[in-house]
C-alpha cells in the first residue's frame, strides 16, 4: 500500500478510477451460442433418461 495522501481532497474531485459509465453492456454474443446450449441439454437429458432407464432396471430385477 502506497502513502496515505496528504491534506484534504480538492472540491469536487472523485476518486480516480475507470470512468462511470451506464449499465455494463454484455459482450457480443456469438451466433452458435444457442446450437450450444441445444447440445448441453441434449447431453443432459440424455444422462438423465439413462440413469432413470438403469434404475427402472435394477428395481424390475428386483422386485418383479
Amino acid at each position: 500500500m502506497g502513502p496515505a495522501p496528504q491534506g484534504p481532497a480538492p472540491q469536487g474531485s472523485a476518486p480516480q478510477g475507470p470512468a462511470p459509465q451506464g449499465p455494463v453492456a454484455a459482450p457480443p454474443r456469438r451466433e452458435r451460442l444457442p446450437v450450444v446450449g441445444v447440445l448441453v441439454f441434449a447431453v443432459v437429458l440424455g444422462l438423465v433418461t439413462g440413469v432413470l432407464m438403469a434404475g427402472m432396471t435394477v428395481a424390475a430385477r428386483y422386485f418383479w
